[in-house]
């Protein structure tokens, strides 16, 4: 064989090469990364008598590898202006159900954030999501029909919550 013929044959391998591992690398990166599945819901219990509402934020690895939560996220509305002090979020993090922030979960396991129930809430901005950041910069929002439904119940709690005077 010839030398240019032999040169050929080597850099055809090496772009076979090169292309199998961009391929592996864009489906590692796309395919195979943790799939996150949130929720939010307005839940109460029973405590010497009196009933405590609280909004439960809860996030699941759905697998196939683990995913360190980070953070949270409120979804502004686009058409109408959201007042900066509907962007916090009390999370109350003496409560037992809390999840401490960063959160490594594993495939399986689940995080929550328990979140006080009160009138100056995100959702009296009109904020229908919230979505937990993760290490990778990727924000997984909860459904907006939980967030339509919570907003609902919230409205129906507080009336006059969030509405100028």
């Amino acid at each position: 064989m010839e030398r240019e013929t032999v040169a050929l044959i080597l850099s055809i391998v090496s772009l076979f090469i090169a292309v199998l591992s961009l391929g592996w690398n864009v489906y590692r990166e796309i395919a195979l990364r943790a799939q996150v599945k949130t929720a939010l819901a307005i839940g109460e219990y029973h405590s010497d008598g009196a009933v405590i509402k609280k909004i439960y934020i809860t996030a699941a690895n759905r697998g196939p590898g683990p995913v360190q939560i980070q953070g949270f996220k409120v979804d502004a509305p686009k058409k109408k202006p959201f007042n900066v002090r509907y962007h916090v979020v009390p999370v109350d993090w003496d409560d037992p159900l809390t999840t401490r922030l960063p959160a490594l979960l594993t495939v399986g396991q689940t995080a929550q954030l328990v979140v006080s129930y009160r009138p100056d809430l995100f959702l009296a901005g009109g904020a229908t999501r919230i979505g937990l950041t993760d290490s990778f910069g990727r924000t997984h929002w909860t459904p907006r029909r939980d967030g339509k439904r919570a907003r609902d119940e919230f409205r129906r709690d507080f009336p006059g919550a969030g509405r100028p005077v």
